[in-house]
């Protein structure tokens, strides 16, 4: 982790930051996964899709971050426009259940 760590830090985005943040979302570490969407956000702003639809599913289910439909929804979209199917259905979901419009 730390070589990872070390590579998101000097990239400060793109690849090297969303292998970091799975990493760390991986550990199911309350601490490891705090850290881990801030890199996957690092990694959405570089259009990386499952990171973006890591980072909404983690708002949309209060995990890491307080429950925040709208946030889930902001990442979720991203993810979808970016061609990750399951991030399209979760974004169905939660537009439903925040009462949502559809991007």
């Amino acid at each position: 982790l730390n070589f990872l760590e070390r590579s998101c830090q000097l990239a400060g985005t793109g690849e090297p930051c969303a292998e970091f943040g799975f990493a760390l979302y991986r550990k199911r570490e309350p601490e490891a996964q705090a850290r881990a969407i801030e890199a996957l956000k690092k990694a959405c702003g570089a259009r990386i899709g499952d990171a973006c639809a890591l980072v909404g599913h983690a708002y949309a289910v209060g995990e890491c971050a307080a429950r925040s439909y709208a946030t889930a929804g902001t990442y979720l979209s991203q993810a979808c426009r970016l061609n990750v199917a399951r991030a399209c259905e979760e974004f169905k979901k939660v537009s439903a259940a925040a009462g949502v419009q559809a991007f």
